[in-house]
Protein backbone atom coordinates (compact mmCIF):
# COMPACT_ATOMS: atom_id res chain seq x y z
CA UNK A 1 0.00 0.00 0.00
CA UNK A 2 2.84 1.98 0.59
CA UNK A 3 4.54 1.83 -2.61
CA UNK A 4 1.21 2.57 -4.36
CA UNK A 5 0.95 5.96 -2.46
CA UNK A 6 4.38 6.68 -3.36
CA UNK A 7 3.78 5.94 -6.69
CA UNK A 8 1.42 8.75 -6.70
CA UNK A 9 2.01 12.40 -7.49
CA UNK A 10 -1.97 13.58 -7.18
CA UNK A 11 -2.99 14.19 -4.13
CA UNK A 12 -6.30 13.31 -5.20
CA UNK A 13 -5.60 10.26 -6.58
CA UNK A 14 -3.71 9.50 -2.98
CA UNK A 15 -7.00 9.73 -1.60
CA UNK A 16 -8.55 7.59 -4.11
CA UNK A 17 -6.39 5.12 -2.58
CA UNK A 18 -6.68 5.41 0.74
CA UNK A 19 -10.49 5.86 0.38
CA UNK A 20 -10.62 9.05 1.87
CA UNK A 21 -12.10 12.47 0.97
CA UNK A 22 -10.83 15.63 1.47
CA UNK A 23 -12.17 17.44 4.21
CA UNK A 24 -14.46 20.47 3.15
CA UNK A 25 -15.40 23.46 5.55
CA UNK A 26 -12.88 22.90 7.90
CA UNK A 27 -12.96 21.04 11.40
CA UNK A 28 -16.39 20.13 13.13
CA UNK A 29 -17.29 22.14 15.72
CA UNK A 30 -18.03 20.07 19.04
CA UNK A 31 -21.97 19.60 19.31
CA UNK A 32 -22.59 21.24 22.80
CA UNK A 33 -26.42 21.90 23.98
CA UNK A 34 -27.38 23.73 27.12
CA UNK A 35 -30.16 23.51 28.87
CA UNK A 36 -32.47 26.59 29.76
CA UNK A 37 -32.11 25.94 33.50
CA UNK A 38 -27.59 25.10 33.40
CA UNK A 39 -27.71 28.53 31.76
CA UNK A 40 -30.40 30.51 34.34
CA UNK A 41 -28.44 28.24 37.32
CA UNK A 42 -24.74 29.51 35.70
CA UNK A 43 -26.32 33.06 35.71
CA UNK A 44 -27.48 33.36 39.55
CA UNK A 45 -24.51 31.86 40.59
CA UNK A 46 -22.27 34.62 38.97
CA UNK A 47 -24.35 37.46 39.84
CA UNK A 48 -24.77 35.90 43.66
CA UNK A 49 -20.73 35.99 43.50
CA UNK A 50 -20.59 39.57 42.23
CA UNK A 51 -22.79 40.61 44.74
CA UNK A 52 -20.86 38.93 47.99
CA UNK A 53 -17.55 40.51 46.34
CA UNK A 54 -19.18 44.40 46.18
CA UNK A 55 -20.22 43.41 50.10
CA UNK A 56 -16.58 42.19 50.79
CA UNK A 57 -15.61 45.57 49.52
CA UNK A 58 -17.75 47.43 50.83
CA UNK A 59 -16.93 46.24 53.88
CA UNK A 60 -13.26 46.13 54.01
CA UNK A 61 -14.06 50.03 52.78
CA UNK A 62 -15.91 50.52 56.06
CA UNK A 63 -13.47 49.04 58.10
CA UNK A 64 -9.98 50.58 56.32
CA UNK A 65 -11.79 53.84 56.50
CA UNK A 66 -14.37 54.57 58.84
CA UNK A 67 -13.12 51.71 61.82
CA UNK A 68 -16.17 49.79 61.68
CA UNK A 69 -16.30 45.81 61.34
CA UNK A 70 -19.38 44.99 62.92
CA UNK A 71 -22.30 44.29 60.18
CA UNK A 72 -20.36 45.77 57.50
CA UNK A 73 -21.02 42.53 55.55
CA UNK A 74 -24.35 42.52 55.69
CA UNK A 75 -25.42 46.49 54.67
CA UNK A 76 -28.48 47.47 52.30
Amino acid sequence: MVERLMRLDNPESARTALGTQPMQGGPARPKTSFSGEAVATELVESMLAMLWGAQLVEAAFLWHYEGYAGDALFLD
